[in-house]
């Protein structure tokens, strides 16, 4: 039939096809130029690539009158067999008086390998009286190597910070630190020496590293009281081995204040 073909022949159905597909490409054009820029989409942005934290693990709220939304700053991690060794800072402005951490060991995919935050009745995954840019160190047991770690998340519970004091109000001199290093132990004995009003109770840490100064270990202790500038030897032990060539990277001696949440009770004479 005549109306079934344009005047030059071709049939009428291939038009509307062209007609069909430059409207369609036009809508895809449109729609790209009002689509928003999101993450590494912006022009010199970056793709936000930080630490993501399971689902399952919600960031538990802090204690009122903690004040303090910064979590803690991983300064470095490690480990030696099935034990896990971190390093965090107290990147905030006030002095924690005391806080428990959630602790996780991330795999492959980031699968969490291992989650934990102690119990108040040990010093396991607690810490106390760290003062703003001030280091501590924990250590947790893992149901395999710590080479299956790829990553360590870390969050505050049960936070209740104080308002800074002054540096030079109470302090720890440490001096004469040694390792011991055997077959399935480590200990380290160092000299401390109490100045100021330091409270009854001290914690007492020393930091190892291996021959290219990975962290391998960290030894945490409680030492209780003490006497103002009265020097005193005391002992730290990881009740674990460590590779041959492992030195003292670091020992810190943290004054606890009277009143502080400690775990373990202690009555001194």
């Amino acid at each position: 039939m005549i109306g079934d073909r344009p005047r030059d022949g071709r049939p009428v159905g291939r038009l509307w096809l062209w007609l069909w597909l430059g409207l369609g490409a036009l809508m895809i054009c449109v729609l790209a130029i009002q689509r928003p820029m999101l993450g590494g989409d912006m022009p010199g942005g970056k793709a936000d690539r930080g630490t993501e934290v399971p689902s399952a693990l919600p960031t538990p709220p802090a204690r009122p009158g903690a004040a303090l939304p910064v979590e803690p700053e991983i300064v470095t991690w490690g480990g030696y067999g099935d034990q896990l060794a971190l390093v965090i800072k107290n990147s905030g402005d006030r002095e924690i008086r005391s806080a428990r951490l959630l602790i996780t060991a991330l795999g492959a995919n980031r699968v969490p390998i291992a989650t934990t935050t102690g119990s108040e009745d040990t010093t396991c995954c607690t810490v106390v009286s760290l003062r703003p840019g001030a280091e501590f160190g924990i250590f947790i047991d893992l149901p395999g190597p710590v080479a299956d770690v790829e990553d360590v998340v870390v969050r505050y519970l049960d936070l209740e910070t104080v308002p800074a004091g002054p540096d030079d109000a109470a302090w720890v001199e440490v001096s004469a630190p040694r390792l011991t290093r055997s077959a399935d132990d480590a200990v380290v004995t160092v000299r401390l020496e109490a100045h100021g009003d330091v409270g009854a109770f001290v914690a007492g840490q020393a930091f190892l590293v291996d021959s290219r100064d990975r962290l391998v270990g960290v030894i945490s202790g409680r030492f209780y009281c003490f006497t103002r500038d009265r020097p005193r030897t005391v002992r730290m032990q990881l009740k674990g081995p460590v590779p041959s060539g492992t030195r003292i990277s670091k020992v810190l001696a943290l004054p606890i204040a009277d009143g502080t949440p400690i775990g373990i009770r202690h009555a001194c004479p």
